[in-house]
């Protein structure tokens, strides 16, 4: 600030103060704004807020000494986000955001663009089981009640006894990053973190991920590991054998907001103040959604050259999609040219086509309705991510 004043004034000496001047006035400012106490300052500017943003919700909890211990708040652009998109649910906790300590509890999810999106966000004093309880049941009520389909945890212990309980009917998946993680400190080999992912994310069925397990424990010898045992006995949380099918949009980590607690980290510091914190953290879900008007620009107002033969699907998809969506779907419709269709079945309404890898000879079974249009295959990807397969495209071509 004092050499932006000095470019303008032609040199520090024209300034007229200095930066121990400049410090001190800022200070005396902050100290005014929350003169009545920083808590109340903040509940006043939630309620301030909620006068310009009718569709604004906030809660807060105070203890018996009437001190603040518990926050949540969403606007009116995230309460949307969540109608639209909250089919999945992604929580995070930040560290080291503001002068108290206090954990920031981010509820977010991906949006049609595939970034990551704000649906509501809790400050807590300690995270056991009741303030976790007390985060969800107030992010539920402040959402009309809709429950997601699927939720991507750390794996904190306190966190998946409260979706348990609160939603028993949501899909829980561990987040695949803190895995890998646990797994290089738990079995210290690169060879094993290499055979341990690809279990997770082998697309297979059960029985098939119940060879390839016990393959890779007898390889490197891990009968007997406490940490392996417990990563079996927890296999429905984080293989995708047991997880496919289930709606995740793509998203197996709580790294996808990695991003977004950086750009947090860019505004929030551990010196603020939670009235400052508050202000500061509007101000980076700002350049986030900013990011995502820039998505959305690109979507309607550019166009790409054809990069596939299959010049119909492939301007039908660019119309459809946005164009982050639209460039995931068109490798799959790029790939389609490694399958062979080698059989099918054919009763006049279902049609059943079997299809296999050029060179890895893995076989797909693509079932296509001629009555009602719809396709399924048996690599579930549309079930587990929403978006058509390369298998899909295949039959769709011939």
């Amino acid at each position: 600030i004092v050499k932006l004043f000095a470019l303008q004034a032609g040199r520090y000496g024209n300034i007229g103060f200095t930066p121990k001047d400049l410090y001190n006035k800022l200070h005396s400012k902050r100290m005014e704004e929350i003169a009545g106490g920083d808590a109340e300052a903040a509940l006043a500017y939630m309620a301030g807020k909620n006068d310009g943003d009718l569709n604004f919700y906030f809660k807060y909890q105070l203890n018996d000494e009437g001190r603040l211990i518990r926050l949540f708040w969403a606007d009116s652009r995230s309460r949307d986000d969540y109608r639209c998109f909250g089919d999945v649910l992604v929580f995070d906790s930040t560290y080291n955001t503001n002068g108290y300590d206090f954990p920031l509890v981010v509820f977010c999810g991906v949006n049609n663009h595939y970034s990551t999106c704000i649906f509501g966000c809790a400050l807590l004093v300690g995270e056991g089981d009741d303030a976790y309880e007390w985060a969800i049941t107030t992010f539920l009520e402040g959402m009309n009640d809709k429950k997601p389909c699927s939720v991507v945890t750390d794996g904190d212990k306190s966190m998946r006894k409260a979706i348990q309980k609160l939603l028993p009917n949501a899909r829980h998946r561990l987040c695949s990053w803190h895995l890998e993680c646990n797994a290089n400190t738990n079995v210290k080999d690169k060879a094993f973190l290499d055979a341990f992912k690809g279990c997770m994310f082998m697309n297979c069925t059960p029985d098939q991920f119940e060879l390839k397990w016990i393959e890779m424990v007898k390889k490197f010898d891990l009968t007997s590991n406490a940490w392996v045992q417990k990563m079996h006995r927890r296999k429905e949380l984080w293989a995708m054998a047991y997880l496919r099918g289930s709606f995740f949009a793509g998203m197996r980590s709580t790294q996808r907001c990695e991003k977004m607690n950086h750009v947090l980290k860019m505004y929030l510091t551990p010196k603020l103040k939670l009235y400052e914190h508050i202000r500061s953290f509007e101000i980076s879900i700002a350049w986030l959604r900013h990011e995502e008007s820039r998505n959305r620009s690109e979507t309607e107002h550019t166009d790409l050259l054809p990069a596939t033969k299959m010049h119909s699907l492939e301007r039908h998809a660019a119309e459809l999609y946005t164009r982050k969506t639209f460039l995931m779907v068109r490798e799959e419709m790029k790939m389609q040219g490694m399958y062979c269709r080698y059989n099918g079945i054919d009763d006049g309404v279902q049609c059943i086509h079997f299809l296999e890898h050029s060179y890895l000879k893995i076989e797909y079974r693509v079932q296509y309705n001629r009555f009602t249009g719809e396709m399924r295959c048996s690599c579930l990807k549309m079930e587990t991510q929403g978006l058509p397969c390369c298998h899909m495209f295949r039959i769709m071509l011939f």
